[in-house]
């Protein structure tokens, strides 16, 4: 049959293309927030940052994970992580005022890059595409 693709979303690379997508369309989203009222933009960074960081911290969960195999100390890791970022994305809405629109789709470069990159591996499996 056909060769193997290198793309495989168990394999690490794939979880670490999805953080390079999500970095690049976070770049693109703030480059074109910077032409928008200074308010949104703030909600833009905030939003992108918070999603990078929600990635990364799922991230080193598994990282752990795989080194370790301890399930339940892996899990409260991650749970104390995600307390502390929907508290910090709690006070950047509540106290800060960053912009509620602005945060949207800043944090919405997480599932947009898990779908850019999911497509991306589909096209190189199925069709033999290659960007």
């Amino acid at each position: 049959m056909g060769q193997p693709s290198r793309w495989d979303v168990t394999d690490p690379g794939f979880l670490v293309t999805i953080l390079r997508v999500m970095v690049l369309l976070g770049a693109a989203t703030l480059v074109a927030g910077a032409f928008l009222p200074r308010g949104l933009f703030f909600g833009l960074l905030s939003g992108v940052l918070l999603a990078i960081l929600f990635y990364a911290a799922t991230l080193q969960a598994g990282r752990i994970f795989l080194r370790s195999r301890r399930y339940a100390q892996v899990m409260a890791w991650l749970l104390g992580s995600q307390l502390l970022l929907w508290t910090g994305m709690a006070i950047l809405l509540a106290v800060v005022k960053v912009d509620p629109v602005g945060f949207v789709f800043g944090i919405s470069v997480l599932p947009g890059a898990i779908i850019l990159t999911t497509l991306y591996w589909w096209l190189v499996k199925n069709k033999g595409v290659m960007i």
